[in-house]
């Protein structure tokens, strides 16, 4: 009887112990959770920057100025959109975009501490790039 226990324990952590991957290039999952976070219905700015990316990912339509990733951080309470996207800059390390998408600017040492938090892998929304 205890060997069955413990044969019954083992399988049922085996099954709970299962390996969620996120599809980091599954564009309405990464909008679902914009959405969620932001509490809107739509975010047709975010929108159209995925649609961009998917196309430059896929055949790049737009000479890999929106190749990168997009993450979900929060400063200060505000959910804020991080891109390593190009977009045109000639350089621009990344850019930071509130809930309605307009540009968010951060200084400092609060700028390393965005930096950070988009880094890690469960704040990533979306990324052209392979990251599993």
């Amino acid at each position: 009887m205890k060997i069955a226990g413990k044969l019954l324990l083992i399988v049922l952590v085996a099954i709970g112990c299962k390996n969620e991957r996120v599809d980091l290039q599954d564009t309405p999952h990464a909008l679902a959770r914009a959405r969620k976070a932001c509490g809107q219905n739509a975010l047709p700015w975010l929108e159209d920057l995925l649609t961009k990316a998917e196309a430059d990912r896929t055949s790049q339509a737009h000479q890999g100025q929106y190749i990168g990733t997009v993450s979900l951080i929060k400063y200060q309470g505000t959910p804020l959109f991080y891109t390593n996207f190009g977009l045109g800059s000639g350089g621009i390390a990344y850019y930071l975009f509130d809930c309605q998408g307009k540009p968010f600017f951060i200084t400092g040492e609060d700028g390393a501490k965005v930096l950070g938090q988009a880094t890690k892998k469960e704040n990533i929304l979306y990324s052209t790039l392979d990251l599993n």
